[in-house]
């Protein structure tokens, strides 16, 4: 975890595959564990042979990646604040009334909606990820794993494509799989003030890959660019990106 004070609308996660161990937030931003993309039977007996400590860890709440994930919190940790991930699709509406029913604090929007899908939508509570590598697959392919042995140890892989762009992967040895991430990070910092319109509750910047220093120097980027509306993206970031759906969506 990495001391930063950030605005009270940010919220900072860490993609920590496991619920422990439990780490205090004392003196840092709120601290959401990621649950598992794949929640399986075995993951759901894990927790429950662990609700007490569970209910004892110093976090500020979930989020959840699937229905079976939110249907668990909801029903085993209903004291626990939840957040419903992208993957829970509250394109409209109608999904949005229903994964209601899990009474989480917030959903995430959809990474596939564009700028004015998302000026339409209700984001009274909702977030938007202003930053992060997006996965493009879950696999239980294991790239650690068939280029070297299976050891049971998290770490992150690349995969290299025909035009030489090196794709992180990170594998999840509680459940047995593998994500693979974009090779560059979507990087919304550009449209604060449209964003800001559009009255989200919250905004996110996911952390995966990236080193220390690489965090530090994003947030630093936020804070000038979308919070204070000081510099220009180009200004002070010369790196890769995407803008993700935002402009155009899918087509």
């Amino acid at each position: 975890m990495i001391k930063y004070q950030l605005p009270h609308y940010i919220w900072f996660f860490l993609n920590f595959q496991l619920f422990f161990p439990c780490v205090s937030t004392k003196n840092f931003y709120p601290s959401h564990k990621i649950f598992l993309s794949v929640f399986r039977k075995n993951t759901s007996d894990f927790y429950l042979g662990s609700l007490k400590k569970l209910n004892g860890c110093s976090v500020d709440g979930v989020v959840v990646k699937s229905l079976d994930a939110a249907w668990f919190v909801h029903r085993y940790l209903p004291q626990m604040p939840m957040i419903l991930d992208q993957g829970l699709y509250t394109y409209n509406h109608r999904a949005q009334e229903i994964l209601r029913e899990f009474c989480p604090i917030r959903m995430t929007a959809p990474y596939e909606l564009n700028r004015g899908e998302l000026k339409k939508r209700d984001n009274a509570d909702s977030e938007v990820v202003l930053y992060g590598y997006l996965p493009l697959m879950t696999s239980a392919q294991c790239v650690h794993a068939n280029t070297g042995k299976c050891d049971t140890t998290s770490v992150v892989t690349y995969l290299k494509d025909r035009y030489g762009k090196f794709f992180p992967v990170k594998n999840n040895c509680m459940e047995c799989y593998n994500t693979i991430y974009n090779t560059t990070p979507l990087m919304l910092f550009g449209y604060g003030k449209e964003l800001q319109k559009a009255d989200f509750s919250n905004f996110r910047l996911n952390f995966t890959v990236e080193s220390e220093e690489e965090v530090r120097q994003i947030l630093a980027i936020y804070e000038t660019v979308f919070y204070e509306g000081r510099k220009n993206l180009a200004d002070v970031y010369q790196g890769e990106y995407t803008n993700g759906h935002y402009k155009r969506g899918v087509e």
